[in-house]
């Protein structure tokens, strides 16, 4: 499937249409870690069925986010911009999470910012807030 969405990214390019690539940085296969429950997303929302992420407070977390997002930057791009999706279907309201929102959400966002300066420099940047209507439940 990857290499045709690859193909198709590379088609679209050619024919002259804005691609951009979507992320959410913290929805990654928590079974790379070591003791893979312990990085697993606290919260109701990460408990429904098919969705799950990482808790973005552990800085190994962060490191294996970062490489999963650079690798599959480069294996996409380049592309005209990159879009940001926090929390759907990831996310995390742990102890430290849950007062620190703000803080996730934009070193996630800095994170592909950060990727995208020499994987896809020139891109736009897209961050999609939608899902934060659930943030006051966690208040």
């Amino acid at each position: 499937m990857h290499r045709q969405v690859r193909a198709l990214l590379g088609y679209a390019r050619r024919r002259g249409l804005e691609v951009y690539h979507q992320l959410t940085p913290a929805y990654v296969d928590q079974t790379l870690l070591p003791e893979a429950e312990k990085y697993r997303g606290v919260g109701w929302y990460t408990e429904k069925p098919g969705h799950g992420g990482l808790c973005w407070h552990h800085p190994e977390v962060q490191a294996l986010c970062r490489r999963v997002a650079r690798e599959m930057m480069e294996y996409y791009g380049p592309v005209d911009g990159y879009t940001v999706w926090f929390y759907d279907p990831a996310g995390c309201f742990c102890d430290w999470c849950r007062p620190n929102q703000a803080q996730a959400l934009y070193e996630q966002l800095s994170l592909v910012a950060d990727l995208a300066q020499t994987i896809g420099p020139g891109a736009r940047m897209q961050a999609v807030l939608w899902p934060t209507w659930i943030f006051p439940q966690y208040e």
